[in-house]
């Protein structure tokens, strides 16, 4: 078994799978995006660390099943293969349990970093946006703290966030990291995603997430929010010069 972990721009790179860059280099936002880019291959690095290692030990598990195997052929006595089994199975149910728990936890985590990184843009996006649209100083914007709140205040600037690509999955991140962090299972709320209907009440130690998917959409999602408010900055700022 080899587990597919997250792809750092190295990894990317290497195997001739580069995303596309969003340009705002002409924007003020352009400083934001590139740090956008870096904090998401941050946490790529972390979690393709992890499944390296844990792709080490299922390749030792599967070299010692493959002796396993070859020492029962060499022995005739069959109280002694009972044995060498019941040795063998107790040793790697204990280490397939340990990388299928470590896996979790490097997913959790990386599920828990994504939403962060949502929460930390858009909310320096949104102080940037108003700073150069009503002259203020960003010191002394207070950014708002939670989801509902952010989405209206996108909204008074004319952005309905729900309308960039990728919402319906950084939704889902949003709501699986909140249920990872608190009830750890899955409820009512998190059961009306497609992905998890019909597992209410489920642990979330038994779930598989597309955490490739849910960073994918993060990048789009946040990439997408940088170009419109570069956009509506820059366009602010025409206007003024224009009328000066």
């Amino acid at each position: 078994m080899a587990l597919n972990s997250l792809k750092t721009r190295l990894s990317r790179h290497i195997a001739g799978m580069g995303r596309n860059q969003f340009d705002t280099c002409r924007y003020k936002t352009h400083g934001l995006s590139v740090e956008l880019e870096e904090r998401i291959d941050n946490f790529c690095l972390f979690h393709e660390i992890v499944y390296q290692e844990l792709n080490q030990k299922c390749s030792a598990l599967n070299d010692f099943s493959a002796e396993i195997r070859k020492k029962l052929e060499e022995t005739e006595d069959e109280d002694e293969q009972e044995y060498i089994k019941y040795q063998a199975s107790q040793f790697i149910h204990s280490n397939d349990t340990d990388v299928q728990r470590v896996k979790n936890l490097a997913d959790e985590s990386a599920i828990i970093g994504l939403w962060s990184i949502v929460e930390q843009f858009s909310k320096r996006a949104y102080v940037l946006l108003k700073s150069n649209l009503s002259d203020m100083n960003e010191s002394e914007i207070s950014p708002p703290y939670q989801w509902p709140q952010i989405k209206t205040v996108y909204s008074e600037f004319g952005l309905e966030l729900d309308s960039l690509p990728e919402y319906d999955t950084v939704n889902e991140v949003r709501v699986v990291n909140n249920k990872i962090k608190h009830l750890y299972q899955v409820d009512g709320q998190l059961a009306e995603f497609p992905r998890f209907t019909g597992k209410e009440g489920l642990s979330m130690i038994f779930l598989n997430y597309p955490i490739n998917e849910y960073e994918e959409a993060v990048y789009m999602f946040l990439g997408h929010l940088l170009v419109w408010v570069g956009e509506k900055i820059h366009a602010h700022d025409t206007a003024v010069s224009a009328e000066s």
